[in-house]
């Protein structure tokens, strides 16, 4: 069964004081299908089942019970290609430093 468990983590948008925490705790324990939770004054980490419940459901909630959770941030068009580069230079090259006797140049 621990296939199926999973771990998110939500950032929230406001700071959470101990009696948010408290009924945050309470209320996303009594969910059927989340195992448990850690909670911060700036996040909230969730273990849950994901044959049982998902993670869009967790988070719409957090949402309802008046906790706005921070929108993740899609990376750019320039980030992704800079990325691609770099997965294809590991490909070929490896995470060594370059040396042109190496490269056989």
């Amino acid at each position: 069964m621990d296939d199926y468990t999973k771990t998110i983590i939500y950032k929230v948008t406001q700071a959470l004081n101990n009696r948010d925490i408290s009924y945050l705790q309470s209320r996303l324990t009594s969910v059927e299908g989340i195992d448990s939770c850690d909670i911060s004054t700036s996040s909230i980490s969730i273990d849950y089942n994901t044959l049982t419940i998902t993670c869009a459901y967790i988070k719409e909630l957090i949402n309802f019970m008046g906790y706005i959770v921070k929108e993740e941030k899609k990376p750019g068009r320039f980030k992704r290609f800079i990325t691609f580069l770099a997965k294809g230079n590991r490909k070929t090259f490896g995470n060594k430093k370059l040396d042109c006797c190496e490269l056989e140049r």
